[in-house]
């Protein structure tokens, strides 16, 4: 019943809980921090592969999940259909996600970021060049697109660009005298077992109900000042997979990576809703001489940004 009030809570503006975080870490979560969160993930409706020029009936869904609200911990996102199968999301979605989530930010927060931290979900190592090299810049020119609203024409936020796995092959436990057990909760390894190039952390932020905590695999691909040490963003890691606000369980991934899966799978539940009540008289367009469904009109007949759920978490 508790779970239950917390979600109802939550769905209507309301936030359940804070998380005090370590003042190492408090110009990036909590009361005092001016840091915009953005993070994003892709949910794929289907294992089917589509060829070049054939018509797409399926979209990915792209979620995303930000603090966009007056209360700094309040994390509330949105989703944006793109062509089916690609991991890559489309940098023109990225940019104008980026822009609106800015934009949000200093509606609500009266005041510009100082900081843009950028969590990516649900991709594998070897993706890591094409998010840092592609991706990234698409997000950081839709963030600085916003930033031209700003009196102080100078103004530029720092940024980093985290990427945060849980589909991976390591594990953490200890050996005692009765065998294997779990690492303790918010147990973070930088070293030794994790690759000497870059910024590589495995971390286990929770405590499994059954079986061997499986960690998160953090790789730093971007930091312009915004973290000076590893524990600050072990602290950050830590804080934010305190900060679900359906419960007061810790997660095993942070709080906005949650938000931006469960809007990315709100937003494949809709697509398909939209399909069975629109199958003769669905939206489309004429893209390379192919006719294809026009995922950008669906993506604004269905998204939260234009209706009065804007601001409120879906969950």
């Amino acid at each position: 019943m508790t779970n239950i009030l917390m979600k109802i809570n939550l769905k209507n503006g309301g936030l359940n809980h804070k998380v005090l975080p370590d003042p190492s870490i408090e110009h990036l979560w909590g009361d005092k921090s001016n840091t915009l969160i953005i993070s994003y993930d892709v949910c794929h409706s289907s294992g089917k592969v589509y060829k070049k020029g054939e018509t797409c009936f399926e979209p990915s869904c792209v979620g995303f999940g930000y603090n966009g609200t007056s209360v700094p911990e309040a994390i509330i996102g949105d989703f944006h259909y793109q062509l089916p199968r690609n991991e890559q999301v489309d940098p023109a979605v990225l940019t104008l996600r980026a822009k609106l989530m800015t934009n949000a930010y200093v509606k609500a927060r009266k005041m510009w970021p100082a900081n843009v931290l950028i969590l990516r979900d649900g991709v594998s190592e070897g993706q890591n060049a094409m998010v840092r090299l592609e991706e990234f810049p698409a997000i950081q020119n839709g963030v600085m697109e916003a930033f031209k609203g700003n009196k102080d024409k100078n103004a530029k936020p720092a940024f980093a660009l985290l990427v945060v796995l849980k589909t991976n092959s390591n594990r953490l436990y200890l050996k005692t005298q009765s065998g294997i057990e779990n690492v303790p909760p918010m147990t973070a390894v930088d070293h030794t077992i994790v690759k000497k190039e870059g910024v590589e952390i495995v971390m286990v932020c929770h405590h499994p109900l059954n079986g061997t905590a499986q960690p998160v695999l953090i790789n730093m691909l971007v930091n312009e000042r915004v973290f000076k040490t590893n524990e600050q963003i072990v602290n950050l890691m830590g804080t934010t997979c305190c900060a679900h606000q359906v419960s007061t369980g810790i997660t095993s991934i942070p709080e906005p990576i949650c938000a931006a899966d469960d809007y990315a799978k709100r937003g494949a539940d809709l697509f398909t809703k939209y399909q069975e009540e629109h199958r003769n008289n669905m939206p489309s367009i004429e893209v390379d001489g192919v006719l294809q469904l026009d995922f950008d009109r669906i993506t604004r007949d269905l998204c939260f940004e234009f209706t009065r759920f804007k601001l409120n978490r879906m969950a």
